[in-house]
Formats: C-alpha cells, structure tokens, sequence
C-alpha cells in the first residue's frame, strides 16, 4: 500500500503537474506553431542586380531587390565582395531612386566646389540635405574627421536610425552604380504610381512634428499621419486614413473648427512645410 501511495504520488506530481504546467505549455507551443505554420508566408527578397564598390577606405554593396511591396534598393557597408552586408545600410523604394540620384549628383558637385575644399574645417559640417519619402527621411551631411572627408547618408523610419558614410572621392562611383542598376532593372512603370502621388508635408509645433505621407499599396492610396518629438525621434504615434475616408476626416475637422476657433499663436508656434 506504501509502495502504491508512493507511486501514486510520484504520479500526481508529475503527471498532473506536467498536465498544468509542462502540458500547457506544450499545448501553447503547439498552437503556436501551428499558428505560424497557418500564415502565409511572404516570399524573400529577390535579388535583381549588384554592385561592388571599392573605395578608398570603404567597400559599398548596392542592390536592387524585390518583394511582395515592389522593388527597392539598398547599399550597405561591406567588408569585401561577397560579404554579408553589415549593419550600416540604408535602403528607399525604387520610386525614390530617382531623388536619391539627385541628391547624390548635388554633393559630387560639392565636393569638387572651393568651398569643400577649404582647409581648417575639421570636424564641421560643410553641408547638410534632407528627403522625405512616405515614413522615411533621408539625411545627406557632408563632413569631414580625421581620415578626411566624406558623406554620411542617415535614414530614420519608424524602426530606429541607419546609416552609411563613404568618402568623398567615392559619390561620383555610388552615383554611376545607382544609375546603372535603374536602367538596367527598373521600368517606368515602376515608379510611376508613387511619383504621382503628393509630396509629403510637415507640420511643426514645438515639440512636436506632424508628417502627412501619401502612400500606395495592394489596398490602394493612404494617408499616413506620424507624429514625432523632440526633433525627428522614433514616432510617438501613427494613424493610417485609407483614400475614401479622406473627404469625411476633413469634414470633420473643418467643422470642428468652425466650432472652436483659435489663435496659432496662443496654442504655440506653428509651421507648415512641403
């Protein structure tokens, strides 16, 4: 009887035990990945065409690649051909290529002016430029350290901060690469729906920014609103108004205010960008 009591309760404790503890979370384990077997599983991104640059002191990868949302590219720092990218990249949708090239041909301009070439100007920055494309900004610094200078790229998105810098001698080759690539892989019809589509506008009341982005996707044309603090941190807050709801959204503000009209200047200073 001892032995069977014993047994019993060797029993009890690891069968009922493992049935509300170890069971349960077998069971949760279990639906889980069922769950997640369950889903559709997005397709990896395909590689449509690369380039390695090798600079003075920086190696480039720049890829253009394609998903479910479309085409994009992307350049990362990179130890040597055929490396994994690292951690320092940047990437923007193909219908941004178009402005990135822009930006890049105005700082190889710049790096060949007098001004650029100034000595004693260590550790400034000579001249900065922002993009604004959908929930990315795009920032363009051309500084200059130690080992000379050069031009740091800075992407902020909703997911944090990335970035690239390469020497100043090597944005005439990132702009031939980036064109080439476009050429060679990109329709018009690729960027055609996003070019169409409004510029971004920026709204700014101390200390907070209002960004209004128009974007383009399976579900059709939205409108997204992100609002950030203390100078371009990670967004508090986001809300996305589908295309049809658009004429509804401004009634209703209009109309609020027509009911409760104020100052701009006693609520706080306010600015309106494109």
């Amino acid at each position: 009887m001892m032995r069977q009591g014993g047994r019993g309760g060797r029993r009890g404790r690891g069968g009922r035990g493992g049935r509300g503890r170890g069971g349960q979370n077998y069971r949760q384990r279990r639906d889980n990945s069922e769950g997640e077997d369950s889903r559709p599983q997005q397709s990896p991104d395909e590689m449509l065409g690369s380039k390695f640059l090798e600079l003075d002191n920086k190696n480039l990868q720049v890829e253009i690649k394609e998903n479910h949302r479309g085409k994009f590219l992307k350049v990362s720092e990179v130890a040597e051909a055929g490396a994994q990218p690292g951690r320092n990249r940047v990437t923007l949708g193909i219908a941004s290529a178009s402005e990135f090239l822009t930006q890049l041909d105005t700082f190889a301009t710049y790096a060949q002016s007098e001004e650029a070439t100034e000595e004693g100007n260590e550790e400034k920055a000579f001249k900065s430029s922002t993009m604004v494309k959908d929930a990315k900004r795009y920032y363009f610094d051309f500084k200059e350290n130690q080992r000379g200078r050069y031009l740091r790229i800075t992407q902020t998105t909703m997911g944090g901060r990335k970035q690239i810098a390469l020497p100043h001698t090597g944005i005439v080759q990132l702009h031939e690469a980036v064109d080439e690539l476009v050429k060679k892989f990109v329709s018009d019809a690729d960027g055609a729906p996003e070019s169409q589509l409004p510029t971004t506008r920026e709204v700014r009341m101390q200390p907070k920014r209002f960004y209004f982005d128009v974007g383009n996707n399976n579900r059709g044309v939205y409108l997204r609103v992100t609002e950030t603090i203390n100078n371009y941190q990670r967004p508090s807050s986001v809300v996305t108004i589908p295309h049809g709801a658009w004429r509804e959204v401004r009634d209703v503000l209009i109309d609020f205010c027509d009911q409760l009209p104020y100052q701009a200047e006693e609520e706080g200073d306010t600015e309106t960008t494109a």
